[in-house]
């Protein structure tokens, strides 16, 4: 017997008697007339009796369609805010591969409606996606299914909102196409499930889960291996990683692959949700994403050279972040994807306090239902209506909680648009495939200009560089010459670590933000899988931003080891030429704001061995529309090295900060003076070790010291309260 789409629902509802004749008698679909003259097999999607007893942890999948992403009530809601809004797809009837949201929009529309043009015009988009699809070559599990994690979730959503305008014929493809490949591409080496940061992971997790739900009453077997396989396989590497390592909630591969992770979860996990497994809120880590996500962007939309005629959106870079190099005002450094997961997050998290308001309010602060790519209506309908926080509400620092490896942390002189945003990667995540050897690494943003930035793009002889150490070739940008970190010896940090960095110190004050790490194991780690900087005894980093003045203090100990290449250099790659005004005072201008640098330490009008250079680092490689340049200050001596710089970040024209540094024994002592914003000063204990120093600030007159932190303070973030520092 040929089983078509009439027939699925008469065996759907026999499916929980013990009907022993089967699908021909047989079982296994290998004997007997299946409608093809006997010499085909039957459609491997729709066999004629389900096992009640086989399942996955008892959900409930609804018989009808549609079993993805809507129940009862959210499909209510969706149809009475179409109605309030008069919301309609994009009348384009013609569409081709790359206007997939377009095509999920028709779909929906066809939920609505229920008139058939929508549906046809979905159905025949998700054609194409599925022709892309069943081309790839597997390789014997080489190969990697792009196109599966492009197009999967969007062509799954179509063909289950408009199952009932699927032909036979097509049933026959789609669903024989899905239970052919999704199998075997979790098979696949690349983006198996111990990668658990990998883009390609969560792809293939999250349309094993949607498929899954889709073939649940028609193929309960199958159905029960994908729905075990994403969730005791791949969902669990990652919840056990999010609940150690991963416990920032920072997505580790960077800045272009940062809203994969959080956004290929989103269907699946509304899905599954529906169905009684709330694999999301296994794990707070997405929770935590929101707040990183939050932190991570600038102020206001950032040029990215001095002769950009526009301004985006973008977040600082971190990891492998090619976006940068690509962006338009068709495609910002934060798309659509980003406002999908933060829309999403809202709904997800509605009525249960702070942490959903401020996902709402992020999206409204950036202005991103009115972007040029704008999130997916079935997202927005759901929760455009939801009320969303003022993000000023929120504190001025923030660090992402547990830090793990990935232990990124965040300070703003306020949430004004012009305000000084400043970020600083105290670690560097773990092997992922994306990761950039960029542990130590900062970036400084004022208003609508970048003034210091780790240099972005892609690494991994993607064609993005800089001139390498010696200034004899280039350097791909995932090393450490492109970053605002140090070099032992002329060479960076040792590669893909596990092990990157520990913070030690760490406070969060109104009047400055402080962290002290020590980053000897991100160039000489045990657990390394490649290359040790044997010239490295010991480095420590620490920062401290001191608000009011708008200015980052740079203190690092260094150390190299005994008879190896003593030669140590700081890197600071700036958005501007930086132009030296003596005494060790360079002054970097992008148009209508700079960054004031003076390098206290190594003093090189006085100390042997040191030298500072100045490197123009655009047009290696392909073009560099960022148009980096390095300041490299380096010194030859031996034994503890102290660097320490202040970097003012200002409005043109706005009044210089006076910077002195003194020698007082065992501390040197920074005093930071501004005519009208009152002054500072900081002390900074010597030794390869921190160990101590002080801090006070006074807006007129003398500033009071008071210690410095000894400890981390903690920051907890929770949906009822969104990010608290723990004091």
């Amino acid at each position: 017997m040929r089983l078509t789409k009439s027939s699925i629902w008469t065996l759907v509802a026999l499916s929980s008697l013990v009907l022993s004749a089967g699908c021909g008698g047989g079982g296994d679909g290998d004997s007997g007339d299946n409608g093809d003259g006997g010499n085909a097999p039957p459609p491997p999607n729709l066999p004629g009796v389900i096992d009640p007893a086989v399942n996955f942890h008892d959900i409930d999948v609804p018989v009808e369609h549609p079993r993805l992403w809507w129940n009862q009530d959210t499909l209510a809601a969706a149809k009475a805010w179409h109605e309030a809004t008069g919301w309609a797809p994009h009348p384009k009837t013609e569409l081709n591969i790359n206007d997939g949201q377009v095509a999920v929009d028709n779909a929906m529309m066809y939920l609505f409606t229920r008139e058939p043009e929508y549906a046809r015009r979905a159905i025949a988009w998700a054609k194409l996606t599925l022709g892309e699809m069943e081309t790839v070559d597997f390789e014997g599990g080489e190969g990697t299914c792009n196109e599966c994690r492009w197009y999967a979730r969007r062509t799954m959503l179509i063909i289950d909102w408009c199952h009932d305008e699927l032909s036979d014929s097509e049933i026959d493809r789609f669903y024989g196409s899905f239970n052919d490949f999704i199998p075997r591409w979790n098979t696949a080496s690349w983006g198996n499930p111990e990668q658990v940061n990998s883009n390609f992971n969560h792809g293939y997790m999250v349309q094993s889960f949607l498929w899954g739900l889709m073939i649940y009453h028609e193929n309960r077997d199958l159905a029960v291996e994908l729905l075990s396989h994403a969730y005791d396989q791949r969902w669990a590497h990652f919840r056990d990683y999010a609940r150690g390592p991963g416990s920032g909630g920072i997505p580790s591969e960077g800045t272009s692959y940062n809203q994969a992770l959080l956004s290929y979860h989103i269907e699946a996990a509304e899905s599954m949700r529906n169905a009684g497994v709330d694999y999301y809120g296994e794990t707070d880590f997405f929770a935590k994403a929101i707040i990183f996500d939050i932190y991570n962007t600038v102020p206001q939309p950032v040029y990215l050279n001095a002769d950009e005629d526009s301004a985006y959106w973008s977040i600082f870079p971190y990891g492998d972040s090619g976006s940068y190099m690509y962006i338009s005002e068709w495609s910002e450094v934060i798309n659509d994807s980003y406002a999908k997961f933060h829309l999403w997050a809202a709904h997800r998290w509605r009525d249960q306090g702070a942490l959903a308001r401020y996902a709402r309010g992020w999206v409204d602060a950036l202005s991103l239902l009115d972007a040029n790519i704008a999130p997916p209506a079935f997202v927005r309908a759901l929760s455009e209506s939801l009320p969303g926080a003022d993000m000023r509400e929120l504190p001025l620092d923030y660090f992402a909680p547990g830090g793990g490896y990935v232990p990124y942390g965040y300070a703003r002189s306020s949430w004004d648009s012009d305000a000084v945003a400043l970020s600083v990667q105290l670690g560097k995540p773990p092997l992922g495939g994306h990761e950039h050897d960029d542990a130590g690494t900062f970036s400084l943003v004022r208003g609508a200009r970048w003034l210091l930035m780790a240099v972005p793009g892609r690494g991994y002889g993607s064609g993005w560089q800089v001139p390498n150490y010696d200034r004899s070739g280039g350097s791909d940008v995932q090393h450490t010459i492109a970053k605002n970190s140090m070099l032992f010896g002329g060479e960076g940090q040792n590669g893909r670590s596990h092990t990157s960095g520990n913070v030690m110190r760490l406070e969060s004050q109104p009047s400055y933000f402080y962290a002290a790490n020590d980053l000897t194991p991100a160039y000489r780690s045990a657990a390394d899988l490649g290359p040790v900087n044997d010239n490295v005894e010991h480095f420590e980093r620490e920062f401290l931003f001191v608000r009011p003045l708008e200015t980052l203090l740079i203190f690092d100990r260094t150390e190299s080891r005994a008879g190896a290449d003593q030669r140590k250099t700081m890197l600071l790659h700036t958005q501007a030429a930086p132009v030296s005004e003596g005494g060790g005072r360079y002054r970097a201008t992008n148009v209508d704001q700079e960054a004031v640098i003076s390098l206290l330490l190594p003093n090189a009008d006085v100390a042997p061995g040191v030298s500072v250079d100045v490197v123009d680092e655009s047009g290696y490689g392909e073009s560099r529309r960022d148009r980096p340049y390095r300041l490299q200050v380096e010194s030859r001596a031996e034994g503890v090295v102290y660097f320490l710089s202040a970097i003012h970040a200002k409005a043109t024209g706005d009044a210089d900060i006076s910077v002195r540094v003194d020698d007082i024994g065992d501390s040197y002592e920074v005093t930071l003076a501004h005519p009208s914003r009152g002054s500072a000063i900081v002390r900074f204990e010597k030794g390869i070790t921190s160990a101590g120093g002080s801090f006070g600030y006074s807006a007129s007159g003398t500033p009071t010291l008071a210690p410095l932190r000894q400890d981390a303070q903690e920051v907890r973030v929770t949906v009822e309260e969104g990010p608290v520092w723990v004091r």
